[in-house]
């Protein structure tokens, strides 16, 4: 395995050193020559039997290891197990472990400090993480720092053709947000958005009550057998069910590919991650409540280069995107040959939830392409957008912390 080795110099350590081949010097000088040279001369061999000592036993080093949990939700804990080996006669004096992870994980713990790693059967540490947020996150070491017997140079020790020196990689689970039935789904069965001055439906009969049925008042004459005490309950009103059963709709799930623009600081970069798992975990939990609700629904998701559908129909289906968006990548540049928006949700006349944390004029541009062409679109972004986005209020939804989802109103 090739290494890339850096050294850096301990400038204190130096400098004792000088100071102390100075006063050997001064004694041989001035008191007794014989000795004075000869701890002059030791102290002159001593730093080079000392560097050329750990710059041979860093060759020999190898390094195997491996994580207790390949597949995590949030909140587990999982361990990364490290073998260190010295394949050489010399040992390792001194040796830190500098370990790495994405911003996904938290590490529990400081870095380890062996004293001393020989070639018998060599050293295993384990360092214990916490998987805080979804995504594939990556633990592992970053780096080896050796310092030589006499502490003048310090090497670190990196893969020759990267930063990190040894890293494993782990999948972390969206949550599943349990969500009660909202407006937004609603207005999406519905078909049509509300104008801007327009009052939200108190319900939509689809979901008020028995899936598949519409309900109304009472009026004297009803049969009392197709009364939904449930549903009257809730109300406060008798509410009859109708004989007919009403066609079910289908609501189609874009995912957009584009990450949130303008990230330079680590803080950003850390939010820009906090919005994505909320895009995910959003997407999840309108997936989850489409399916209580008995509806099927379609996820477009941009993966492998294209666009690609999931059809959900049951709780499995649900399960296995989940795992399928934990190697889910928001990209910073739109690939050439994909739009943001799949021209077959665009043209299928069937209302799309599109979820995005990029919500700019291409986008509104083509939600108004789609209604153009007959299909209704709302858009869901996780956080308020910057002023002078040109997306109608009407159509833009925030979700929140709760998972709660509420029209964006203009300022």
């Amino acid at each position: 395995m090739s290494y890339a080795v850096a050294k850096s110099f301990n400038r204190k350590y130096i400098t004792g050193y000088l100071l102390s081949c100075a006063v050997c010097l001064a004694y041989a000088l001035f008191f007794e020559i014989r000795l004075g040279l000869t701890f002059f001369i030791l102290m002159l061999v001593t730093p080079v039997l000392s560097i050329v000592w750990t710059s041979i036993a860093l060759k020999g080093l190898q390094i195997e290891g491996s994580v207790s949990g390949k597949i995590l939700s949030k909140g587990d804990t999982f361990a990364l197990q490290l073998h260190l080996k010295q394949n050489g006669v010399l040992p390792l004096p001194l040796l830190r472990v500098v370990y790495g992870q994405s911003e996904h994980v938290q590490a529990m713990g400081q870095d380890d400090l062996i004293m001393g790693l020989g070639s018998d059967r060599g050293m295993r540490v384990t360092r214990v993480f916490t998987a805080k947020i979804w995504g594939t996150a990556q633990v592992g070491i970053e780096a080896l720092e050796a310092t030589d017997v006499m502490g003048f140079i310090r090497y670190t020790v990196r893969m020759a053709k990267q930063k990190e020196l040894f890293m494993e990689t782990v999948e972390i689970l969206a949550d599943i947000p349990d969500i009660p039935l909202n407006e937004l789904l609603q207005e999406s069965m519905q078909g049509a958005s509300l104008d801007e001055d327009q009052e939200p439906p108190e319900r939509l009969h689809h979901f008020a009550g028995q899936p598949g049925y519409e309900h109304r008042e009472y009026v004297p004459g009803d049969d009392f057998k197709r009364i939904n005490w449930k549903l009257s309950a809730r109300h406060d009103a008798y509410m009859v069910r109708l004989d007919e059963p009403v066609a079910s709709r289908r609501v189609n799930l874009v995912v957009d590919y584009m990450a949130c623009d303008g990230v330079h600081s680590r803080e950003a970069r850390l939010q820009t991650i906090l919005d994505e798992e909320k895009i995910v975990a959003s997407v999840l939990a309108m997936m989850s409540l489409m399916m209580k609700q008995g509806l099927e629904s379609t996820v477009f998701y941009h993966m492998d280069g294209g666009w690609r559908t999931f059809h959900l129909q049951t709780e499995e289906d649900l399960h296995t995107f989940r795992y399928r968006l934990t190697q889910y990548r928001f990209l910073r540049e739109a690939p050439q040959r994909a739009g943001r928006m799949p021209d077959e949700a665009v043209y299928g006349g069937e209302s799309i939830l599109y979820f995005t944390n990029r919500l700019d004029s291409h986008v509104s541009g083509l939600a108004d392409k789609a209604r153009q062409a007959g299909t209704p679109v709302q858009l869901v972004v996780p956080r308020p957008q910057e002023k002078g986005y040109s997306a109608s209020p009407s159509h833009t939804w925030l979700v929140n912390e709760q998972f709660e989802f509420s029209r964006i109103i203009p300022t």
